[in-house]
């Protein structure tokens, strides 16, 4: 029988070395027991030193301890603050020695983060906002909130709209999960009304019953007289 490569060989299952001790035991050679299990005979052999020597309570196999940590705990801190405060940094230049005291693999890199719990992801693209357009959307639906109403006999309406000759080059943000990150103004990716071309869609329903689709003329958007117009 041809003799398994040492590349294909696997470690021992705690069966085969119960197996192995227990024909040892009965008094069998380590090429009887190869003949027997299949096991190589140096691997038995070793075994069975292993075990004359230290006699475990059981065959279960010892944790081992890896590789050694590319870098220090204080190393990793360093790198992950490199990367929260420029979000927008390659993993690559994540992994020169500047960064982190060592030189790096960019996967090592995303391992690294994902352990703090951070991850290259796409921004999410919302329209530009200044503190005062916040303030007054959060003012207008606190008011909404407050109005009673049956919304079931509310016309509810949406338009989408596709953007033509808008910036396609796509980047990512360095950034933990969930909404609050997600959203969070210094990763998204804030859009602007100059440079591109717009065509919008517009619908409405109330209650089970659907209204029209309505297609918005290039480069224009539903307004209030085209409100009225359409309905």
């Amino acid at each position: 029988m041809a003799v398994v490569s040492k590349i294909a060989r696997k470690e021992l299952t705690p069966v085969e070395r119960s197996k192995i001790w227990t024909l040892y035991c009965e008094g069998y050679t380590p090429t009887q027991i190869f003949h027997k299990t299949k096991v190589p005979r140096t691997t038995a052999s070793a075994f069975i030193q292993r075990e004359s020597l230290i006699p475990a309570m059981t065959f279960q196999g010892k944790p081992r301890s890896g590789a050694p940590k590319k870098i220090t705990p204080r190393g990793a801190r360093a790198l992950v603050r490199t990367a929260i405060n420029n979000l927008r940094m390659l993993l690559k230049v994540l992994a020169t020695p500047s960064k982190s005291g060592k030189r790096l693999n960019h996967h090592t890199v995303a391992i690294l983060l994902k352990s703090f719990g951070k991850a290259k992801r796409r921004p999410r693209k919302k329209p530009f906002l200044t503190p005062l357009h916040n303030r007054k959307r959060r003012f207008h639906c606190r008011e909404e909130r407050a109005i009673p109403r049956d919304n079931r006999k509310v016309c509810w309406s949406d338009e989408v709209t596709f953007k033509v000759g808008e910036d396609i080059r796509g980047f990512f943000v360095i950034r933990g999960p969930g909404r609050d990150e997600e959203y969070a103004d210094k990763n998204l990716r804030p859009t602007f009304k100059s440079g591109r071309t717009s065509v919008g869609i517009w619908s409405c329903f109330c209650g089970d019953e659907m209204g029209p689709l309505y297609m918005l003329p290039e480069g224009e958007n539903m307004t209030a007289r085209r409100y009225k117009w359409v309905l």
